[in-house]
C-alpha cells in the first residue's frame, strides 16, 4: 500500500520474523510462527504530517488454517511496547470486506502508553483474508483522532480481498 499524500515513508521492505516474534507480549506466540509455516512478512510505515505514525504488516502463512490459527494469539499479543489496553475507552469494531461478498468484524484495541513516547496512544488491528493476516498499528498523539486508521483498515481489507 503506497503512503499517503505528504507522509514521510519510515518502513518498506521485509521484516525477520525472529524480530517480530521477540517483540511479541503474548507468551504463546513465541515459536508458533515457524511451526505454523509462517512464510514472511511485508512491511510498511509511514508518518502523517499530524504525527501519526502507521504501520501495515502482512504475514503470509501457507494456507487458511495456519492463518486463522494464529490470529487469535496475534490479537492477545500486541508488541511489548504498548502499554496495557485502554480500560476508559471502549474497544471500535469496524465491519471490512473479506472473500467473495463476506465480511468481517475487526476489533481495534486503543493502547494507553507507548514506551518510550510520552503523551502517545496506539491503536491496533488484526484480520485475516485468506493466508494473510494483516496488522494495523498507529502510534500518536492522543489528539489525533481514529478516522485515518479506519480508513487504512478499510483500504488494506479491500485489497486484499
Amino acid at each position: 500500500m503506497p503512503a499517503p499524500k505528504a507522509a514521510t515513508l519510515k518502513e518498506d521492505g521485509w521484516e525477520p520474523i525472529a524480530d517480530f516474534d521477540a517483540a511479541t507480549i503474548s507468551a504463546r506466540v513465541p515459536g508458533h510462527f515457524f511451526e505454523a509455516g509462517l512464510r514472511h512478512i511485508a512491511r510498511r510505515g509511514w508518518i502523517a504530517p499530524d504525527g501519526q505514525h502507521t504501520v501495515v504488516e502482512l504475514l503470509q502463512f501457507p494456507d487458511h488454517q495456519a492463518a486463522y490459527a494464529l490470529e487469535t494469539d496475534l490479537v492477545a499479543g500486541p508488541p511489548q511496547a504498548f502499554g496495557k489496553p485502554e480500560k476508559s475507552t471502549a474497544t471500535t469494531t469496524l465491519t471490512v470486506p473479506n472473500l467473495g461478498d463476506t465480511t468481517e468484524d475487526v476489533t481495534v484495541q486503543t493502547f494507553d502508553s507507548v514506551e518510550g513516547h510520552a503523551g502517545q496512544v496506539a491503536r491496533r488491528a488484526v484480520f485475516r483474508t485468506g493466508d494473510v493476516v494483516a496488522i494495523v498499528t498507529a502510534t500518536g498523539p492522543e489528539k489525533v483522532g481514529t478516522v485515518a486508521l479506519d480508513q487504512e483498515i478499510m483500504l488494506q481489507a479491500e485489497l486484499l480481498r
